[in-house]
């Protein structure tokens, strides 16, 4: 893994780190370990002429209660349906995968997970550690997109959970990237200032045993910087949560989504949600946001989307869960 990082963050520093031309990623394990490391320079210098996402939601109305708690100390916010402008016209030099902007309608309300899913969680769930084990309250990381899957599943047919009515899934990309801009119009649930994510996420420049600033650092500095600092997940909450109470919405873990990886159209969609895989090798592989913890500020972002094969047990694949909103609308505490 350290070799393809080398490789990987020798490659990025010329294309910019979106998602990666397939025949470029040989030496490494996936799609995400070619591109999760995001060349910081090339991506502030497009941002002046980037054109905001501009949802419109808020999450003031609700039918059921603002935070919910269920019976494995799951915590959950209520996010009411609204509009959205999903994704950003921010371009790199491999290609502009957030691009078109373009509105999108939720029609439904749902419960979003306040944190990714802890190993703890994980654990009193499957019945045994994710592959990366860590400490109980660290994320549950290396886990593929089928145990994730599997998890919720698993975690509906709980007793307490299934008498309570209640259904859990992953969330489709747009509901994890509407739930991560919180109603924003910026690149980061804060504002666009990428020297301020450290306050709200765990990345590349702060996730090791110290701070770097990477957009200071030529490219062979720069992985010198990252062999070399120790970085690694974090526990939950650690970091400020974005406004509607959800912590870690950038950075940390990738988090997987339901949908498979697809070009956006500039056409308005309501509830999209891509279930058949697409033509190619990112045609076939499975929706990863929010960057992680080896990932640059700028693959951090609110609309940045990846793709990863959903039999990838990568060290920095985790994910949260969403409760659907139809039922269950008593806290367990």
């Amino acid at each position: 893994m350290k070799l393809c990082l080398l490789i990987s963050s020798l490659f990025l520093t010329g294309m910019g780190g979106h998602a990666a031309d397939p025949e470029t990623i040989g030496h490494c394990n996936s799609i995400q370990d070619a591109a999760e490391t995001v060349n910081p320079d090339t991506a502030q210098s497009a941002r002046a002429n980037a054109q905001p996402a501009q949802p419109t939601g808020t999450a003031s109305t609700q039918a059921g209660p603002a935070s919910l708690k269920n019976s494995t100390g799951m915590e959950f916010k209520w996010i009411a349906p609204g509009k959205f402008m999903m994704g950003s016209n921010l371009e790199t030099p491999g290609g502009k995968v957030t691009a078109p902007v373009h509105e999108v309608t939720l029609t439904e309300p749902f419960y979003m997970g306040v944190y990714e899913v802890t190993q703890e969680q994980f654990e009193q769930v499957m019945g045994r550690q994710p592959t990366s084990a860590g400490g109980p309250v660290n994320p549950a990381s290396a886990v593929s997109w089928s145990e994730a899957v599997t998890f919720c599943e698993k975690l509906s047919a709980m007793p307490a959970e299934r008498s309570a009515g209640r259904v859990y899934r992953l969330p489709t990309e747009a509901e994890w990237e509407y739930a991560c801009r919180a109603g924003t119009t910026t690149e980061y649930c804060f504002g666009d200032d990428a020297s301020e994510l450290g306050e709200y996420a765990w990345f590349l420049g702060n996730s090791g045993n110290s701070e770097i600033d990477f957009q200071k650092l030529g490219p062979l500095e720069r992985v010198e910087a990252v062999q070399s600092n120790d970085n690694r997940l974090h526990p939950i909450g650690q970091k400020k949560p974005n406004a509607w109470g959800l912590h870690d919405m950038h950075g940390n873990m990738w988090e997987w989504c339901q949908d498979y990886y697809s070009k956006y159209t500039a056409e308005a969609v309501t509830n999209p949600l891509v279930s058949e895989p697409g033509s190619g090798v990112l045609g076939s592989t499975r929706i990863v946001r929010s960057g992680g913890w080896r990932v640059y500020a700028s693959g951090c972002s609110s609309a940045y989307r990846n793709g990863n094969m959903e039999s990838l047990q990568g060290p920095v694949n985790g994910f949260r869960v969403v409760l659907n909103a139809s039922a269950g609308n008593e806290s367990t505490d």
